[in-house]
């Protein structure tokens, strides 16, 4: 199993993009992954589709953010509190609706 630790590239307002290709036998997130991240416009999650748990403030503050296709997060079984807060749920695409059980635990 790999993990992300806690406050991956948080806090970089300068950021713009992030090829995640390289993560993709994470199989949890941890805290704070990309936190306030405000200048970050684009992200593809589908190197995390073996992710089964997310920390609290999972791209938390990431305002510029356009288009989140959430599809790939589809095997989560745990998501901590603030998923994307700030990112605005019409802008995410895919089956959000299956995070939901994730997100009440």
């Amino acid at each position: 199993q790999m993990c992300i630790r806690d406050r991956f590239m948080s806090c970089c307002p300068s950021l713009t993009a992030i090829d995640l290709a390289p993560l993709k036998n994470v199989t949890s997130v941890g805290t704070d992954f990309l936190r306030t991240s405000t200048s970050l416009t684009t992200i593809n999650l589908l190197p995390f589709n073996k992710v089964t748990a997310i920390g609290n403030r999972f791209l938390a503050g990431c305002t510029s953010l356009k288009d989140v296709d959430v599809t790939p997060l589809s095997g989560v079984a745990t998501v901590g509190t603030g998923f994307m807060d700030g990112v605005g749920l019409p802008l995410l695409k895919g089956n959000v609706d299956s995070l939901s059980p994730a997100m009440s635990e």
